[in-house]
């Protein structure tokens, strides 16, 4: 085999190693990608009505929390957002409305 294809398959090689292993570890093994699972598996407890402190419970803290805003006139609403890591490959985050009274009124599973 000639030097030079035997270099081109050697780059090659690695090239596609690296990349499997980057992508191993980026939808796998990354702590977002964790995060991200388990949060998945959490979120099927939360259920609309739940309180907070049973929201936290379950999910632990928030990634971090907003306030809600009406898209449709775009004035901000009572209450918050919290905000949890999806898993890889999610559309969104997973994101919970809780109202002025702190009741959780939506879930939205980052679909």
């Amino acid at each position: 085999m000639p030097p030079f294809t035997r270099k081109l398959l050697l780059v090659s090689t690695v090239i596609i190693v690296l990349f499997i292993l980057f992508t191993t570890y980026t939808f796998w093994l990354s702590p977002e990608a964790r995060e991200g699972k388990a949060n998945r598996e959490k979120i099927q407890r939360v259920k609309v009505g739940m309180t907070k402190d049973e929201l936290i419970l379950i999910m632990g803290p928030p990634k971090s929390v907003i306030a809600p805003v009406d898209w449709k006139n775009g004035a901000q609403k009572e209450g918050q957002v919290f905000i949890y890591q999806a898993p890889p490959l999610a559309s969104d985050n997973l994101t919970f409305y809780l109202d002025a009274d702190s009741i959780v009124k939506s879930i939205s599973y980052g679909d």
